[in-house]
């Protein structure tokens, strides 16, 4: 996996010149830190005590032994009672950066 300097750099060098065209001025530590910037973002795990997930919408889990698990908590049931039970320890949404990236 690449990280996440390396992919910045090439998103740099991929959108740059678009984006210099489209801020009119030159951008090349705006565009990495703005990459940086949302690669952190889509990464973070939130724990069920700092944020719930919203019902039925999937998310990725992440259990006590470190699993991943795509999962979506439906109905009306009480989010934190259910990922306790089922042994979750983090969260994160499930972002579509194929729409994203049609913008």
């Amino acid at each position: 996996m690449k990280t996440i300097e390396k992919a910045a750099k090439e998103f740099e060098f991929q959108h740059g010149e678009q984006l210099f065209n489209d801020l009119g001025k030159s951008c090349p530590k705006l565009c990495i830190e703005s990459f940086k910037e949302g690669a952190k973002f889509i990464t973070k795990w939130y724990t069920f005590d700092e944020e719930l997930p919203e019902h039925n919408v999937k998310v990725e889990t992440k259990d006590i032994h470190g699993e991943i698990i795509t999962f979506q908590f439906t109905g009306s049931c009480n989010i934190k009672d259910s990922a306790i039970a089922m042994s979750f320890t983090h969260w994160r949404p499930i972002y579509n950066l194929a729409l994203v990236s049609q913008k």
